[in-house]
């Protein structure tokens, strides 16, 4: 059990300089010095432990641990199976970005506004690389070994909350390539890398209660229907709709591998 110690004091505070001052009692005078409160939090982690933290409080005795951040987006990774492979989507890829983002059936159950014009769609993927050095969300695009140039469509992975340990995917399909598995195999490939290597617990998806396809490529995976939230999201294009929850632990996904 970790050992906790709360340690508290007074500063003094003189011309600008903030300098530990014992409070001393009977202590009388006309230019009395101001004071600042404070309290620190230590903890001792183990019986052996002779340290003690004070700069950052990390709780991991529940299991959650802490997500890696730095693998994702110091480098972007690329992820791969027999078939396909998970990696940057590049300008050269427009022709296949613009088919995707253009056509209104691949976003009818999804918080996406169409693009209809090529302009806006080249300035998409410039976007894309902005969100990415923001660490705001990653996506891949998806590619088959056999034609590694040709974009079938996109996985991707955002709302990252570090607290938690928990982020959300999302992906979608060119409509000539619906009804393949592929949505299927891209999220199997991503679900090692984000549990295993980002060391990420909880990975969730949002899901309009007709988009009865998606659903199926997350139970596929392990995913658990958790229950619906009622009128409780705004999207683009859709106003305020009703969205389930699914959702899979690293515990899960572990238990599931066994």
């Amino acid at each position: 059990m970790p050992l906790f110690f709360l340690r508290i004091g007074i500063y003094k505070i003189n011309s600008g300089a903030h300098k530990k001052f014992p409070l001393k009692r009977g202590r009388s005078s006309m230019k009395r010095p101001q004071y600042r409160f404070f309290m620190v939090l230590l903890v001792k982690r183990g019986k052996k432990c002779s340290c003690w933290k004070s700069k950052k409080l990390v709780i991991s005795g529940n299991g959650v641990g802490i997500m890696k951040a730095d693998v994702l987006f110091n480098q972007f990774p690329i992820r791969k199976s027999d078939e396909y492979t998970l990696k940057k989507i590049e300008e050269q890829h427009l022709d296949e970005v613009f088919e995707i983002y253009s056509n209104d059936n691949v976003f009818a159950y999804c918080g996406i506004i169409p693009k209809h014009k090529r302009e806006t769609v080249k300035s998409m993927i410039g976007h894309f690389e902005r969100d990415y050095l923001k660490k705001s969300r990653i996506k891949w695009g998806i590619f088959a070994n056999d034609n590694p140039e040709h974009l079938l469509g996109i996985v991707e992975a955002f709302d990252f909350n570090q607290k938690v340990n928990m982020v959300t995917i999302g992906y979608f399909l060119s409509e000539a390539h619906w009804g393949k598995g592929i949505a299927t195999e891209a999220v199997k490939i991503l679900l090692p890398f984000l549990f295993m290597d980002v060391k990420i617990n909880r990975i969730q998806a949002e899901v309009m209660p007709p988009n009865e396809i998606s659903k199926k490529v997350l139970l596929k995976n392990g995913f658990t229907k958790e229950g619906t939230v009622r009128q409780a999201t705004l999207w683009a294009g859709k106003g305020i709709v009703d969205l389930e929850i699914y959702g899979i632990l690293k515990e899960d996904y572990e238990k599931g591998r066994g």
